[in-house]
């Protein structure tokens, strides 16, 4: 995030285990995952990367918020800062997730 921005990851962090939108968002998704190999663009603080982590899913989440990808490697989360277009990487992806990004 620019450096004039403000991150609310802290706040989201509090309020997503119970938050009717991010228990919404991750029973629509998670039934509509295949393969193996997961990208979640726009991760957050990592709680849906974290769940598809505990269900066996091999995730590679990436957001702009700094200290959103901090917390989400707290949770365990293979998470980094950086967006979609400057992402190098190689590996091929069965599914990738935008939650919340469009």
């Amino acid at each position: 995030m620019g450096e004039n921005l403000h991150s609310h990851a802290e706040d989201l962090e509090r309020i997503e285990k119970n938050d009717f939108w991010s228990k919404t968002k991750i029973k629509l998704i998670l039934p509509l995952v295949e393969g193996r190999k997961v990208l979640d663009v726009g991760c957050g603080t990592g709680l849906l990367s974290k769940k598809l982590v505990d269900k066996g899913f091999d995730v590679l989440a990436i957001d702009l918020d700094s200290k959103a990808v901090e917390i989400a490697i707290k949770k365990g989360v293979n998470a980094f800062v950086t967006n979609i277009h400057d992402l190098q990487e190689t590996e091929e992806f069965d599914c990738i997730i935008l939650g919340d990004v469009l």
